[in-house]
């Protein structure tokens, strides 16, 4: 429950966060139509594969926030 409350918090204040979410979800949909097809071009391959890579230095760079705002809140009183 904490991340979702650390998740809603950044979402409610940090620009960045909402700007890497929104392209993390783009990338989710662009594999999820790769994924869906029979056969893949060459070229398509390899946009499944950088598509991969982003989404996952997406998630990465949304983590680091999350932490800092986890820190931030854990200081505050309860």
């Amino acid at each position: 429950m904490e991340d979702q409350r650390l998740r809603d918090h950044a979402l409610s204040v940090d620009e960045e966060y909402r700007h890497l979410l929104l392209k993390h979800r783009g990338c989710e949909e662009k594999l999820d139509k790769l994924e869906h097809r029979f056969y893949l071009t060459d070229a398509e391959k390899l946009e499944k594969t950088n598509l991969k890579k982003q989404k996952l230095q997406l998630k990465d760079r949304m983590q680091e926030i999350l932490n800092k705002y986890k820190e931030e809140l854990a200081g505050e009183p309860v």
